[in-house]
């Protein structure tokens, strides 16, 4: 970041049932900020380094890459055995879609339940498509069933989005937590 330029910080809180859980009848808790803090690397520039910065910003704007995540929360009505989502995405397409289901009363905050419990609510089968197109190829056909579990689609998907597909390393993620509550169809 060049020196003197302003950044501008907002932080949103949730309310305290998004935050806390227990399982009094009654509950009437606060959640407290006592202070904020925010660590930011501060370096010093060798002087050449400094005027070529300022050569470069003479013929062109300084431009700074970020990371955008966008959260987008769409209610699905219970019972429904079929839902169709249209134009997403406003914009420019994002790189990786996360889609996750929770029971809605925890999404917008209940003190008995828990909001990152995400679970499959027996999804057969899922697809997002680009220009009429599914995206990764066909449509992902799931079975939660005791007996006849067919979820490595899903679990298989994970890894090729997150480019951990056919290596070393995992994402601490198993079958049986997909199955069990931690259930992200990736993109």
């Amino acid at each position: 970041m060049l020196n003197q330029v302003a950044i501008n910080v907002k932080l949103y809180r949730s309310r305290p049932e998004f935050a806390l859980m227990t399982s009094e009848k009654d509950p009437n808790f606060q959640v407290i900020i006592d202070d904020i803090v925010l660590k930011v690397c501060k370096i010093r520039l060798n002087p050449a380094v400094i005027m070529a910065h300022a050569q470069k910003l003479q013929t062109t704007n300084a431009r700074y890459p970020y990371t955008r995540t966008e959260v987008r929360l769409i209610s699905i009505p219970a019972g429904s055995l079929s839902f169709n989502y249209n134009n997403l995405f406003n914009g420019l397409r994002p790189t990786r879609c996360v889609i996750a289901f929770t029971e809605s009363a925890s999404s917008s905050g209940s003190y008995t339940l828990n909001p990152f419990n995400f679970q499959h609510f027996n999804l057969s089968q899922i697809t997002l498509k680009l220009n009429q197109v599914p995206v990764g190829g066909n449509i992902m056909q799931l079975n939660y069933g005791a007996t006849s579990r067919t979820i490595l689609p899903a679990f298989n998907s994970m890894f090729g989005v997150i480019n951990k597909w056919m290596r070393d390393s995992g994402n601490q993620l198993s079958r049986n937590d997909i199955a069990g509550g931690k259930c992200f169809i990736l993109f």
